[in-house]
């Protein structure tokens, strides 16, 4: 009677790095540009709708950029910065497709806090249907 070896390495499957590591690879330099909590928020909130347009089928990403450029005119009024806002968001979109092709997980939430002098993302994805 033959025997029938297990292999351990065809069961174990690497886990994927957090959302929060690949964020910080993703939009690390673009971050960088804030300098108070507010707009470092902001800046996140930018890299993570980016990050979801970016897993959407390519028919559907332009009208989402034009919602997301809707709402954030109607929560920034008087401000006149959506060309930059748009300019940013579309680089991201190009730049999620170009470097995490593969990685479809959504964002949920995603918050930026500071601990010990050093900016802390805490990211909540899910991983996409289909």
């Amino acid at each position: 009677m033959a025997k029938t070896r297990f292999s351990w390495r065809s069961q174990i499957k690497a886990p994927a790095r957090k959302l929060s590591s690949v964020l910080q690879d993703y939009a690390g330099d673009y971050f960088g540009w804030a300098n108070d909590p507010r707009s470092k928020q902001s800046m996140l909130n930018t890299a993570c709708n980016a990050w979801n347009i970016a897993n959407l089928q390519e028919a559907d990403r332009e009208a989402e950029i034009q919602a997301c450029l809707s709402e954030y005119k109607n929560a920034n009024p008087g401000i006149d910065d959506v060309n930059d806002v748009e300019y940013n968001l579309r680089k991201l979109v190009e730049r999620k497709l170009l470097l995490f092709s593969t990685d479809a997980r959504h964002i949920i939430d995603a918050q930026v806090s500071t601990s010990g002098g050093k900016d802390v993302l805490h990211v909540v994805s899910m991983k996409k249907d289909g």
